[in-house]
């Protein structure tokens, strides 16, 4: 895989001259919803944080049922990042892969990224409902446009 070149090409894409820092990695913010980019040989790894873990050990089960066979995480796995105390989705991209098949597996990645802040979001917030007039939150995830909504980027 040639994920300079992909790293480059979503630059263009963007509107930004995007490239890896000298530790092989980089990071674009989709509305909020920053994306790591990290290189590891031939693979290239998509990293988001989704959520503290700090005092979420309820969430576990959780999180282990959604990793199963990659049935609710889009073939990415729900972690947790111990040395930052935070929830994160991950996936490794490995192979051959065209800009297209990038772009759509970034897509993906980044609405199930959104799919999870809301769920554990909600979870959090059920628990302090104290009454049925709690504020209801918006639960969609369809965003078609995702890599065009980009708010700003840097490399780290």
């Amino acid at each position: 895989m040639d994920s300079e070149h992909l790293i480059h090409q979503l630059g263009t894409v963007l509107g930004l001259n995007l490239a890896f820092s000298d530790s092989g990695t980089c990071s674009v913010i989709f509305n909020g919803d920053e994306v790591f980019f990290e290189r590891n040989g031939e693979n290239l790894f998509l990293i988001a944080p989704i959520a503290s873990s700090v005092g979420k050990e309820d969430l576990f089960q959780k999180i282990l049922e959604a990793n199963y066979l990659g049935g609710e995480t889009g073939l990415a796995c729900l972690g947790l990042n111990p040395t930052r105390q935070e929830f994160v989705l991950h996936r490794v991209l490995c192979g051959n892969m065209d800009y297209g098949e990038f772009e759509n597996a970034l897509t993906a990645f980044v609405s199930t990224a959104r799919h999870w802040k809301k769920q554990l979001y909600q979870n959090v917030a059920s628990e302090k409902a104290s009454s049925p007039q709690a504020e209801k939150q918006d639960t969609s995830v369809g965003d078609k446009n995702i890599l065009h909504q980009q708010m700003s980027w840097m490399n780290v």
